[in-house]
């Protein structure tokens, strides 16, 4: 890693990045912070001018060109400050609710998505993060697709806003574990060794099953007009997060290291794994589905 590429970069790139930077920095703090104070309006304030800089300061910039000097990017620069002016008209309206999304979406889009292209080789912040280095770990995440960033970006941002109490409609509780299962399933139909690997999942599946069952005797979750209304929790990031990098560590291996990943021991580990995450988020929903039930 090294700043040169950012210090010999114009004045523009070095206003954008050090915006941006401390944009994300001050949107973290203000997404945990409590809502409805002086001090988040003051700092929802200065979030606000850090992203218009931000913005503005992207037309300047045109390392990425689509048509002429002119990208994705700087469409999302205009969505950017028409989302941020129309969260704060929402705010003074009082329309909080429909505010607190705009002011999210905003950020996971012009901060998390947009700051993952920004990596992109040929780029200046690619340059300054993969420079001469050939250490290992440079190498894997150069190595790394790009989409892989994203996909993390949004499972970041999915397990954030489950820290949050919400109120959805009950079939929602079952999206993540139907979709935590059907990547199980994925491994195990492409893997070689079809019927070690069901067998390791089964004897897996079942004490997961009741890790989140009992799990779940533990989260706030009651019936409200139809729908669940659940407490926030960080459980679900760590989830997210762990099956993330099975995944990433099963690809990794694949490409890198293809005689471990043919490996008795490591196919097993990592069906009982998978498998266990995945009967750890199913119980948890069965239990929800138990709780509400019993409320209704």
């Amino acid at each position: 890693m090294t700043l040169a590429p950012l210090a010999e970069a114009s004045l523009a790139i070095q206003i954008h990045v050090a915006a941006a930077v401390f944009a994300f920095g001050l949107g973290m703090v203000i997404l945990f912070r409590r809502k409805g104070t002086s001090t988040h309006r003051i700092s929802g304030y200065a979030w606000v001018i850090l992203m218009l800089v931000t913005a503005f300061s992207s037309f300047a910039i045109h390392e990425l060109r689509v048509w002429g000097e002119w990208s994705p990017i700087h469409l999302l620069s205009i969505a950017t400050i028409v989302s941020l002016g129309w969260g704060v008209w929402l705010a003074r309206n009082g329309r909080i609710q429909g505010h607190l999304n705009t002011m999210r979406v905003t950020f996971a889009g012009a901060l998390v998505i947009a700051g993952l292209f920004s990596f992109m080789p040929g780029r200046i912040m690619h340059a300054v993060l993969f420079s001469a280095d050939n250490s290992l770990i440079v190498r894997v995440v150069a190595g790394t697709p790009f989409w892989v960033w994203p996909l993390l970006a949004g499972l970041i941002l999915l397990g954030i806003l489950r820290s949050r109490d919400r109120v959805v409609p009950r079939w929602r509780l079952y999206t993540l574990p139907i979709s935590i299962l059907l990547l199980s399933l994925t491994g195990l139909v492409r893997s070689s060794e079809t019927s070690l690997v069901a067998g390791t999942m089964a004897l897996g599946l079942a004490p997961g099953l009741v890790a989140g069952f009992l799990v779940s005797r533990t989260d706030e979750i009651r019936f409200v007009a139809g729908k669940a209304a659940v407490g926030g929790e960080w459980l679900s990031l760590v989830l997210l997060l762990c099956v993330f990098a099975l995944q990433y560590a099963n690809g990794l291996v694949s490409a890198m290291m293809p005689q471990l990943a043919a490996d008795t021991a490591w196919i097993v580990s990592r069906a009982a794994a998978s498998a266990f995450l995945s009967g750890l988020v199913i119980g948890r929903s069965l239990g929800w589905h138990r709780a509400l039930l019993q409320a209704e």
